[in-house]
């Protein structure tokens, strides 16, 4: 009777030694050929993307088509610059209108998480102005953290900083109270099973 006590104790505890957390997972980046080199758009939008003492930026310039067939700076017009996300747009910045010149120039975060070689979609648009339309442009740039390394440091950050937030924490504690108290069930249970062969 103790062998099969032992035996059903390892089962218990062998099942709630598997390894359920999946590792979360980024869009893959698609290449678009651009690189850090200027992306044109036909309507007269162009971005340039470099780094300045060690801070990444994107340039984005916004011109229009004369009847002449000369292109001047358009003024005033909010350009979006974000970064795609599985779920959508993240926005980099607010209230990012061109100057006299049709440029803006906006700072990317170095703390954007990547896919595996760090690679980011950046989009840089103008949308749904009445006369314009939308345009917009996309880049694929080696600018975010790979995903190792964030997955990595956002779990270090958990685990150490001295107060874990409400949510994470509850069901941290109650996953651990409800495995506890199901081997304490099981083993309570043996017991049973054990004094019932003992008075047959």
């Amino acid at each position: 009777m103790n062998q099969i006590l032992a035996v059903a104790v390892f089962l218990i505890f062998s099942g709630f030694s598997s390894d359920t957390v999946g590792a979360g997972r980024l869009l893959q980046p698609v290449d678009l050929g651009h690189g850090n080199e200027p992306a044109n758009h036909p309507s007269g939008l162009t971005i340039q993307a470099f780094v300045e003492d060690g801070k990444k930026y994107v340039n984005a310039t916004l011109k229009e088509r004369t009847e002449n067939g000369e292109m001047i700076p358009v003024e005033g017009e909010e350009i979006l610059f974000e970064v795609e996300r599985m779920f959508g747009l993240l926005p980099v910045s607010e209230f990012t209108f061109t100057d006299e010149r049709g440029e803006v120039k906006v700072q990317y975060p170095d703390d954007i998480p990547g896919d595996e070689e760090g690679n980011i979609i950046i989009v840089v648009r103008l949308d749904e102005h009445a006369e314009y339309e939308h345009i917009e442009i996309r880049d694929t740039l080696a600018w975010g953290i790979p995903l190792s390394e964030h997955i990595s440091a956002e779990a270090q950050n958990f685990w150490m900083s001295e107060k874990l937030p409400f949510f994470p924490a509850l069901i941290y504690w109650g996953s651990m109270f409800a495995v506890l108290g199901i081997i304490v069930y099981g083993i309570l249970y043996l017991f049973k099973i054990n004094d019932s062969l003992s008075e047959t």
